[in-house]
């Protein structure tokens, strides 16, 4: 199979070797200087002698694509396919734009505490039953978002937990992540947020040293 480098790859130096992000698959390699050459400054990819696991490594992570494929229209027909199916139904919730941190580069308005009003929830929470029952997804994940999600501790499991109950009714699959910079975080908060099934956390490395 002719092989080509995906467009949709950035590569970096760093520490004597290279480190290539496919877009793509959202998957990073390392890869030597003398194969960086081979994908990226030679004018076709030249393979010859490359052990057959590490381009395998490199066509499953997307950063070697076929010769003959139309990247962007490969694209374009995977996101039309997603949302197409209805088996999994994902959803993000921005539960306070506040935050208890003031990072120089944020848009985020820390002047007033405000969070979702409980008219605000009881829509979303119709919402949710509306399309479960329509479309009968396996499965469904909440993100939990801000602002900085955890200084509206006490509505987000307020809420994850009527979404956990409403799938259990429904015998759908409930799992929650949150993105939250994790200040506010002790061992009574992880466990509430644990028994609602938020159970993944992307932790933001932000704010003062």
């Amino acid at each position: 199979m002719d092989l080509k480098t995906c467009f949709f790859v950035v590569n970096t130096s760093t520490h004597g070797h290279r480190l290539v992000f496919s877009s793509r698959s959202g998957k990073l390699k390392r890869i030597n200087d003398e194969l960086y050459r081979r994908l990226f400054v030679a004018p076709d990819v030249n393979l010859e002698g490359v052990p057959q696991k590490v381009i395998d490594g490199l066509i499953e992570s997307q950063i070697l694509v076929p010769q003959s494929e139309d990247e962007l229209q490969v694209i374009l027909q995977e996101n039309k396919d997603s949302l197409s199916d209805n088996s999994s139904y994902g959803m993000t919730i921005a539960v306070t734009q506040f935050c208890n941190q003031d990072c120089i580069y944020c848009g985020q308005d820390n002047s007033v505490y405000k969070v979702l009003s409980q008219s605000h929830i009881d829509l979303l929470l119709k919402e949710i039953r509306s399309y479960l029952k329509n479309y009968h997804p396996k499965d469904m994940s909440i993100t939990f978002y801000g602002g900085e999600p955890s200084t509206a501790l006490d509505t987000v499991v307020s809420i994850a937990a009527a979404i956990k109950q409403i799938c259990a009714e429904n015998s759908i699959a409930f799992n929650a992540d949150m993105v939250t910079n994790g200040v506010n975080f002790t061992p009574k908060v992880i466990n509430d947020l644990l028994n609602v099934n938020i159970k993944q956390y992307q932790i933001t490395l932000d704010g003062l040293e």
